[in-house]
């Protein structure tokens, strides 16, 4: 419906998960999520381009079943994989999907684009910078030092909240399938994060309306990125 509503501009974000808290809740085994996450996209896709369709799966069961209505993009709206893992990045360029990176520094957020543009191409797929994407913290004030002082703060307990709620308790026996995690959440259990660490590593851009402008631009070029979204609601 969001398809033809907007006249065939929707564009639809997925994501395989790694909030251990989610899938205990769900009962969903961890190891599953990959399996599940792939026949689960394979099913939408499916469900986007036939009038009805069956499948009788390891994870699900339909007969002869349909969606209505089905996307006015045929043969499917574009699709964004938020991927952190490197099996998931080069997954997502594999498959020709556009992709979404976030919490690294620059330079390691350029070696997970450059990662998905070599599986692409592998692939036979085509890549350009509108494809990609990177999400920032970004906050800005009159000055840098104002826009320290209200988001330093703000930052500090989204940190907090992330280590407590998103990070695997036991980082050296993590769940199957989530191993390129253990090194990823290291850095957040290690003690302080600094916020010069931070701000030099681009993860967050913080500052003058001049400053946060210089820090995307510089981004962008670096990354070859067309996309930057803006996480601007954190904090308390």
């Amino acid at each position: 419906m969001l398809d033809y509503l907007t006249g065939g501009r929707l564009e639809v974000g997925m994501g395989r998960g790694v909030d251990e808290q989610e899938f205990l809740r769900q009962g969903v085994p961890m190891e599953e999520t990959r399996p599940r996450f792939e026949v689960g996209m394979e099913l939408i896709h499916t469900a986007w381009r036939n009038p009805t369709f069956t499948h009788h799966g390891k994870f699900w069961n339909y007969e002869d079943v349909s969606i209505w209505p089905r996307p006015l993009q045929q043969p499917n709206p574009p699709v964004w994989i938020t991927a952190l893992s490197p099996a998931t990045v080069e997954w997502a360029g594999r498959k020709g999907y556009k992709m979404g990176h976030t919490f690294l520094s620059t330079p390691d957020t350029k070696d997970m684009f450059d990662r998905y543009r070599t599986s692409a191409a592998e692939a036979g797929n085509s890549t350009s910078p509108d494809q990609l994407a990177v999400m920032r913290n970004i906050f800005v004030a009159d000055s840098d030092e104002e826009a320290r002082e209200i988001a330093e703060p703000a930052l500090d307990y989204l940190f907090a909240l992330f280590k407590e709620h998103a990070i695997f308790d036991d980082l050296d026996n993590v769940p199957a399938g989530y191993e390129y995690y253990s090194s990823f959440f290291r850095p957040f259990t290690s003690g302080p994060i600094s916020w010069e660490g931070l701000i030099q590593a681009g993860v967050v851009c913080v500052g003058s309306p001049e400053t946060v402008r210089d820090q995307l631009v510089a981004q962008a070029e670096q990354l070859q990125c067309g996309n930057i979204i803006m996480w601007g609601s954190f904090g308390t």
